[in-house]
């Protein structure tokens, strides 16, 4: 789905890793999805949900000042009532160029409050901010997300159930689920190519939306490149540091082969 994906993967233009959606109906910006399978798997508990979730996105593009987009997720989890909510929100896009520099930025806001069989009564706020210049091949980018959370009150922060989660907060997953205190991520990266490879560089400062809590930092790091048209080889790695024992220190390393026919 069109649209900001770090709330909502489904039948995306964008980022797929999380899992696939099956839609009964499909009509321009509108979506009725009667299940998800998340990245879980079908054997455990959160891996396959029963829905009954009405999904909304239109879009206006303004001549010579960017894209506007508006969007209504009502979730209705029939299988774990905590994910049940309804999110509103809107998101700019917009371009444009300075001497030779590229310039891109994207600002976004939501607000999310309890839906259909949750039992827990909330509201939380979502906002976003990116910015990116390129210059010489090279695509300098940074930003700032906020997920709203109550260090005092469980149950109360920003929920992404049908997010694409890797792509976000991190590519050592500490963050597939919104911490109760909400979560705030300022990252900075750069990506560009060096002859037949790809490179992305990028790192994340977490903490806490509400309260003091800082959560850790984190590099991403990763290579690919295409060989022989159809074959693509990508190396990526993450390491997330931590003085919090909720978390703790993780290092992870892929190596992925990919062939198209």
């Amino acid at each position: 789905m069109a649209g900001e994906e770090q709330l909502v993967t489904v039948c995306s233009d964008g980022r797929e890793v999380f899992a696939s959606v099956r839609v009964d109906v499909l009509i321009q910006g509108f979506h009725l999805c009667l299940q998800v399978n998340r990245i879980f798997g079908n054997d455990v508990t959160a891996g396959e949900h029963s829905q009954n979730t009405h999904l909304v996105n239109v879009s206006k593009t303004f001549k010579a000042y960017g894209k506007l987009t508006a969007y209504w997720y009502d979730i209705d989890n029939e299988d774990l009532a905590s994910l049940s909510n309804t999110t509103w929100g809107a998101r700019f896009t917009g371009s444009g160029t300075a001497s030779d520099i590229k310039i891109e930025y994207t600002l976004e806001f939501a607000n999310q409050v309890d839906n259909a069989n949750n039992t827990t009564s909330y509201h939380a706020d979502y906002w976003r901010i990116d910015l990116s210049a390129k210059f010489d091949g090279i695509t300098v980018y940074g930003g700032f997300e906020s997920l709203e959370g109550d260090d005092a009150v469980g149950g109360q922060s920003f929920r992404t159930p049908l997010a694409t989660l890797h792509a976000f907060n991190g590519w050592a997953d500490k963050f597939l689920t919104t911490p109760g205190a909400g979560l705030e991520d300022a990252f900075i990266g750069a990506k560009g190519k060096v002859g037949a490879w790809s490179w992305n560089v990028l790192y994340h400062d977490f903490s806490a939306q509400s309260g003091p809590g800082n959560f850790g930092s984190e590099v991403d790091v990763s290579f690919s490149r295409k060989f022989v048209e159809k074959y693509g080889l990508l190396l990526k790695a993450a390491s997330f540091d931590s003085g919090s024992p909720s978390y703790g220190d993780t290092t992870k390393f892929w190596v992925q082969l990919t062939a198209e026919f």
